[in-house]
């Protein structure tokens, strides 16, 4: 069960010259889900087709809309995962969220695309916070980010809101709960690079993050950074991205698409 409040700030799969992917095990299916739908309208219409799915992450965090549209046998149904059984439509921006039942719907401004989640099937419920956005929220309300095992329950504007932390663990702070690293506990500033991976200290527990050979830093803390050899890309038909740290290979062909191209910046299929 996943989620983050929506239209929250676009996560680092959108930073087309990061070179590794974050450690969440989604990473992948997301991208090439996204891959493949960057060919289908409404996304092939926008500037951005594969950046414009990414940037539906924000809404649906978790596998199942990539999911569904890997497992789709045409267009219609594979966009029709991210728009809760129908393909986004085109909206005049804004950013507003509502509840349809207990289907959140938002236009995002940037995009022009109205995006949608089924809160129930998520075992969630649409609601409304004290600042007027709907979110796909649990039960009661709350004053405190908690923790539910290793899930971290954060509260926002008095709604809780479910958030796995993937490999890592939740913890309880004096601030109220955070998700921290996956590794052995932790103290201070912990920024270094073990060979090629990024080796940092996240709220008591220590991170670790694969980047590509020679990709490591330390310059701003302990990152990934871009290389030659990860930098998204066309190439010979493919969108070509690294995950973490390991190139990989996209063929637009396999969707029934005839070129990779550029445009917006993303390379996406059409």
């Amino acid at each position: 069960m996943r989620i983050v409040p929506t239209f929250v700030a676009v996560s680092l799969l959108l930073a087309c010259g990061s070179p590794a992917a974050s450690s969440d095990p989604d990473d992948r299916a997301w991208i090439e889900a996204c891959v493949r739908v960057s060919g289908c309208d409404p996304y092939a219409s926008t500037p951005d087709p594969a950046g414009a799915c990414l940037v539906s992450r924000l809404e649906f965090y978790g596998a199942l809309p990539a999911e569904c549209a890997l497992a789709a046998g045409e267009c219609g149904a594979a966009v029709a995962c991210f728009g809760a059984g129908s393909a986004p439509i085109a909206c005049p921006g804004g950013r507003t969220t509502r509840c349809e039942g207990e289907v959140v719907r938002g236009c995002d401004a940037s995009l022009q695309l109205e995006v949608a989640r089924d809160c129930a099937a998520e075992g969630l419920s649409c609601r409304t916070n004290d600042f007027g956005d709907a979110h796909c929220a649990m039960a009661d309300t709350c004053e405190r980010s908690t923790c539910d095992g290793d899930v971290l329950v954060q509260c926002f504007g008095a709604l809780p809101l479910p958030h796995d932390c993937g490999t890592g663990v939740c913890v309880e702070t004096e601030d109220g709960a955070a998700c921290a690293g996956e590794g052995e506990t932790c103290e201070g500033f912990v920024f270094r690079c073990d060979d090629d991976v990024a080796t940092s200290c996240v709220s008591g527990r220590i991170h670790r993050e694969q980047c590509a050979p020679g990709a490591c830093r330390t310059d701003d803390g302990a990152r990934c950074v871009s290389t030659d050899e990860c930098t998204p890309r066309c190439e010979d038909g493919a969108v070509i991205r690294c995950i973490d740290g390991v190139v990989e290979r996209f063929a637009c062909d396999q969707w029934g698409f005839t070129e990779c191209f550029t445009g917006g910046g993303t390379p996406s299929c059409r």
